[in-house]
């Protein structure tokens, strides 16, 4: 309620998850909230619905909003589902204005073609749908980075005989 009495209901969006990382760790239960506020800059998102069949459509129209944005320097796109043709959709949306950055991805979960999948807004969850959240602003300076939060454990190996998928030995020692 304290999200919607200060920014509306227009910016609340997000995705469901197999999991959270938060400082390097990833939690295993829990609810992870994640908020920006723009004292100069603008963020809008844009619901485009029925997706799934017509994803050719829907990147022309993702990236004649981000050409029309003036001052837009990025955007995220929330997509649920791995079932679509996303790459019509992602060829169209890289055709926008080379300086715009692009990040996002689909909701994750612990299989990867559930139908539970889900996206969501202030009115609920889509199954169906893309959420375009974009950043604009004159003096907004975005930055595209990917940090998982994952560190190595044990020591390297190297594979040295494998049978397709099984893996037989590591640096010549019963795997």
């Amino acid at each position: 309620r304290a999200i919607r009495d200060c920014c509306g209901t227009d910016l609340i969006v997000g995705t469901m998850s197999a999991g959270e990382i938060k400082d390097g760790r990833l939690m295993a239960e829990g609810v992870l909230v994640s908020a920006m506020l723009f004292e100069e800059s603008e963020a809008r998102v844009t619901r485009v619905d029925d997706v799934k069949g017509h994803e050719t459509r829907i990147g022309i129209q993702v990236r004649e909003t981000l050409d029309a944005i003036p001052d837009c320097k990025a955007a995220e796109l929330l997509f649920p589902g791995t079932e679509s043709d996303t790459q019509q959709m992602f060829e169209e949306i890289s055709l926008c204005r080379g300086d715009i950055a692009i990040f996002g991805g689909y909701p994750g979960g612990h299989m990867l073609n559930s139908p539970d999948h889900f996206i969501f807004d202030y009115t609920g969850a889509m199954y169906n749908s893309l959420l375009l959240i974009t950043y604009a602003g004159k003096n907004l300076h975005v930055d595209l980075d990917k940090s998982i939060g994952w560190q190595a454990l044990g020591m390297p190996f190297k594979v040295t005989k494998a049978e397709g998928k099984h893996l037989i030995e590591l640096d010549g020692r019963p795997a």
